[in-house]
């Protein structure tokens, strides 16, 4: 019975006829589920297209790091230090002293202006040489001596960037002098000249206006006390 009732739906399936086409419902929905489909690949490509742009953007954009260690080479870093000005030569400065009496002898100092029109700067003390009415070295009967910066004799602070001194186009570096027992009376004034380390020497206007002071002790030698280079109050 069980195989007659086999072969007799196979009969019946073979009369039934083939349907090449399906059903419009059936179309209409394979079609949205195709639409939907390409919709949700297309979303998928634009995010993953918009996160690599954004991306390159963040990298390009990202700042570089310096090693530690290595300096930087940034082009808002041009104000140079004490260290790259150059130093201040004879040819740039002009030299004028003057001086006051003070209880027998004579204060005062020499300013150095900047006639250049570049920046330098002064470091130290200078060399003094006294110079006869020839022009030759003052060789005998003078000591000379070291004294305070002005600033620090006169109890003020202490100027930014010291014992540095920059020196701006017309501006002035200063070296306080003092001055005494010069012997015998009525002996000539020297000349002055400056020797500026590492810049030359540079000859000082003005004392020969100045009054040497007097001659306070007989047979003892005549003392020029200098200090530092500091900064000046003008030219």
């Amino acid at each position: 019975m069980r195989d007659d009732l086999r072969e007799l739906l196979r009969r019946r399936a073979a009369q039934v006829p083939p349907h090449l086409e399906l059903p419009r419902s059936l179309t209409g929905r394979a079609r949205r589920r195709i639409a939907l489909n390409a919709l949700a690949v297309g979303l998928t490509v634009l995010l993953l297209a918009g996160g690599a742009f954004a991306g390159v953007r963040a990298f390009r954009a990202a700042p570089v790091r310096q090693p530690e260690g290595e300096p930087t080479t940034s082009s808002d870093q041009h104000t140079p230090s004490a260290s790259t000005i150059p130093v201040c030569t004879s040819a740039r400065l002009r030299a004028v002293g003057s001086m006051q009496g003070a209880a027998g002898s004579r204060e005062g100092g020499i300013s150095l202006a900047n006639l250049s029109d570049a920046t330098c700067t002064l470091q130290g003390t200078p060399t003094i040489t006294l110079l006869d009415q020839n022009l030759e070295p003052v060789t005998s009967g003078v000591t000379l001596g070291s004294s305070p910066p002005g600033w620090a004799a006169d109890g003020s602070p202490e100027p930014a960037g010291w014992p540095v001194v920059t020196v701006r186009p017309g501006d002035s570096a200063f070296v306080r002098i003092r001055w005494s027992n010069w012997c015998p009376d009525g002996r000539p004034a020297p000349l002055w000249r400056l020797d500026i380390p590492g810049g030359g020497t540079v000859d000082v206007n003005g004392f020969e206006a100045v009054t040497p002071p007097p001659c306070n002790g007989p047979g003892q030698p005549s003392t020029v006390e200098e200090g530092p280079f500091e900064p000046g109050t003008g030219p």
